[in-house]
């Protein structure tokens, strides 16, 4: 567990309205207190977090296009990259980017 993590941890296991100092906390978990106080205060978020909100499909969803676009290949029919993101839009609901796309093939 990062650092970060651990004094979110205590944060959180502070009695509500029990006074605190984020540099004290900071310097006590070896972590920066300005970004300290942007995660407790809900102004960013960790990476995993993070990534999982710009996650067009979930894990399941992703595995099963890959499956298809291997099954396509098999056919001797490579999907373009722009049947790739038809694909994806229409798991998705919504259209994905060709960023998107790129980031899904790499």
């Amino acid at each position: 567990m990062s650092a970060i993590n651990k004094a979110i941890k205590y944060l959180e296991s502070l009695d509500p309205g029990e006074h605190f100092i984020y540099q004290e906390v900071a310097a006590q978990f070896s972590c920066s207190r300005s970004a300290l106080s942007q995660r407790w205060r809900g102004v960013s978020r960790d990476k995993s977090t993070r990534d999982g909100i710009r996650q067009a499909l979930p894990p399941q969803q992703e595995l099963e296009l890959v499956r298809y676009i291997e099954e396509l290949h098999i056919r001797g029919l490579p999907p373009t990259r722009e049947m790739i993101q038809n694909f994806g839009s229409e798991i998705f609901g919504d259209p994905v980017s060709i960023s998107w796309v790129e980031r899904f093939l790499y």
